[in-house]
């Protein structure tokens, strides 16, 4: 059956709802009151006079006051129901949603609940909570050393992206790229800013980090020097892939690792046509060296890597300049800079 109308000036919408009468009587489609009631949190609040408010929409059963309700662990009692004219009830029937105080916790949206027994769900919630301590503790370690995966080629990760979406991308990337020959075992998952929880985590499990759209602040790397963690990081999802060909192929191991060896503040920009742009730097950390690689950063982003191609002090051409000293750099490319753009003077070793 068809029935034409539209929402948003409500035309035919009552034609819409006997339509719906007469096919739920046709098909003798009827809700059973007789249940254990259970539904879906539709939103939840925090009311300045009445506290917590929880909206539920009961799917099935009778929702009453005093019921025990169950929600992703957590457990609650009904106090007081309020229908969808602000009207105190004490029961809810299926089909139809209300608001619930009582429960000492905002449930979250989406979320089932199921009324429950008050002394089966405690036991329940114990259970819960005995289980999360367990994991909290649990060494990692027996998980990767047991007896099965002993003799197979797998590599642990623990991925890290900004955001929902980009982790779900991260993730796919990587079940992509593992084979039956060589497995890249994913141990944890998650996105939002870096923790103490991962660097822990991946020294205890001795996993490689792979940060997807996030920058690392000097202190984060220093932490992962500090305790031996290895890591790639990049915004480009393309690295990504490349970075887990190299592991995959066992270049990884084999790689060379990047040494930071001074750093350098635009201080004000100079242009001419014949050369392009010059930099006036003062060197703020270590020493800038005219033949090894820099990179330039604007607001902790990557936006150029290269090579020097004129390094100059009190118009002379020189080969490095010091902390604390003022330089002309012009690179091998046309790069724009900028003021306040950071020069890092790095080599590979």
């Amino acid at each position: 059956m068809i029935v034409s109308g539209n929402a948003k000036d409500k035309k035919d919408s009552n034609y819409l709802l006997e339509n719906v009468l007469l096919l739920s009587e046709v098909h003798q489609q009827k809700a059973n009151f007789n249940r254990i009631a259970d539904g879906i949190v539709v939103d939840s609040t925090i009311n300045s006079r009445l506290g917590i408010v929880n909206t539920f929409l009961v799917q099935g059963g009778q929702l009453n006051i005093k019921d025990a309700l169950l929600i992703k662990g957590k457990l609650g009692k009904i106090k007081l129901i309020f229908d969808q004219d602000s009207k105190s009830v004490t029961r809810v029937l299926p089909g139809n949603s209300a608001q619930i105080i009582g429960l000492p916790f905002l449930a979250e949206i989406g979320e089932k609940f199921l009324v429950i027994e008050e002394k089966t769900g405690q036991e329940i919630v114990k259970k819960m909570e005995k289980y999360k301590t367990e994991l909290t503790n649990f060494d990692f370690n027996q998980v990767i050393e047991s007896p099965d995966e002993k003799e197979k080629n797998r590599f642990n990760l623990i991925t890290l992206a900004e955001s929902q979406d980009s982790l779900e991308a991260l993730i796919k990337i990587v079940r992509n790229n593992s084979t039956p020959e060589f497995s890249l075992r994913i141990i944890y998952a998650t996105f939002g800013n870096f923790n103490e929880f991962l660097l822990n985590l991946a020294k205890t499990t001795k996993s490689f980090l792979l940060i997807f759209n996030l920058e690392l602040n000097k202190d984060i790397q220093e932490q992962f020097k500090q305790n031996q963690v290895n890591y790639f990081q990049s915004g480009i999802i393309y690295k990504i892939e490349e970075k887990l060909r190299e592991i995959i192929q066992g270049k990884s191991r084999k790689e060379k690792v990047e040494k930071i060896l001074g750093k350098a503040e635009v201080k004000e920009t100079f242009y001419f046509s014949k050369i392009g742009t010059i930099a006036g730097c003062e060197v703020t950390e270590g020493v800038i060296n005219r033949n090894n690689k820099i990179r330039v950063l604007r607001g902790n982003k990557e936006i150029f890597t290269g090579q020097i191609k004129s390094l100059e002090r009190e118009k002379e051409k020189i080969n490095e300049v010091k902390k604390g000293q003022e330089c002309g750099i012009i690179l091998k490319s046309n790069f724009d800079f900028k003021t306040k753009d950071q020069i890092v003077s790095y080599r590979l070793e």
